[in-house]
């Protein structure tokens, strides 16, 4: 399917995404592909990125960052 090919289009990971967990980048590229077939707009990777950073940005709370930073200190 259509959907199928564009998931498996990119094997080389490059900068940034290189940075970015598997599980994460699989759902980023959920997203890109999402994107395409539902607006039929041909989005590049790197636009549904910033898109999904922009909002995760406006969206952060501090409760977000201290639940993450008890994660890292294994609390």
């Amino acid at each position: 399917s259509y959907k199928l090919s564009l998931l498996n289009k990119r094997k080389n990971r490059k900068m940034p995404s290189i940075h970015i967990q598997d599980k994460i980048w699989e759902q980023v590229k959920e997203q890109h592909v999402d994107a395409i077939v539902k607006t039929k707009v041909g989005f590049k990777e790197t636009e549904i990125l910033h898109l999904l950073l922009e909002i995760g940005l406006k969206n952060v709370t501090d409760e977000d960052l201290l639940r993450e930073a008890m994660k890292k200190n294994g609390k």
